[in-house]
């Protein structure tokens, strides 16, 4: 039986249109996720997260590797969304596509090199003393996209946090919803037996991403404009979240 994400929100829930900018055909209509939707999400990713960093370096990279497998045989299907849902030349999906799963191959192969056990020289105050630099994941981390590269920028960021242990809950641009979401599902559908909550999406608009920024994610990288960037990071700042802004 394929595993995939659990989505419990409410029939009744509020919705919202992704509309094509060149034509304004809709695209699809999504749920709008609430604070508690994300709340089971972070639940899922952290009992997730325990079974996937015991994966070891070696065992994330042949999931991560099965999921650029299938990602690669839906090509076309991703194509067609990502030019639906931002009127984007196909040439310019494909790019972005393409870099993403570079990504996330580069990330499954080097992993273990870049951040594996090392000794270090301890000081001279500590001469009497070994030091290793150790590498240990964060726990969840939460990662913002925007409407315009939809496909890399999940894919990108999913790439290093996965490749280092962590679980991922992702947040789409509303602009271009399913073309996350779309990607997202392909890591289950290309590995039914990974336990759900190893990587999620949540979908809405501007409240859905500030909830995930106070969720208690441990980590939070968001690429956008600066007035939303400074929100972010105001945001994380009540929970001393880390960020990441690009």
């Amino acid at each position: 039986m394929t595993t995939t994400q659990r989505d419990t929100t409410p029939v009744a829930a509020a919705t919202f249109d992704v509309v094509n900018p060149g034509t304004t055909a809709v695209v699809g209509t999504y749920p709008i996720h609430t604070a508690e939707d994300i709340a089971q999400r972070l639940e899922q990713a952290r009992d997730a997260q325990v079974w996937w960093a015991a994966q070891g370096f070696a065992g994330r990279k042949r999931i991560m590797t099965s999921w650029v497998r299938w990602l690669a045989a839906h090509a076309e299907e991703i194509y067609a969304l990502g030019n639906a849902e931002t009127a984007r030349p196909i040439g310019d999906v494909q790019m972005e596509f393409i870099a993403g799963l570079e990504d996330i191959r580069w990330t499954a192969a080097h992993a273990e090199r870049v951040l594996k056990r090392r000794k270090v020289a301890p000081g001279i105050a500590f001469t009497n003393f070994a030091a290793d630099v150790v590498h240990e994941p964060l726990g969840v981390v939460g990662i913002i996209t925007p409407w315009n590269v939809p496909i890399y920028t999940v894919l990108s960021g999913a790439a290093c946090a996965l490749a280092a242990g962590n679980t991922v809950i992702v947040k789409p641009s509303e602009l271009s919803a399913g073309a996350g979401a779309f990607v997202v599902e392909g890591f289950y559908k290309a590995n039914p037996g990974v336990p759900v909550g190893v990587i999620s999406y949540v979908h809405g608009l501007g409240e859905t991403g500030a909830a995930l920024c106070t969720s208690g994610v441990d980590k939070l990288a968001f690429t956008g404009s600066v007035p939303t960037g400074r929100r972010v990071m105001a945001a994380c700042a009540e929970k001393l979240t880390p960020v990441v802004l690009e």
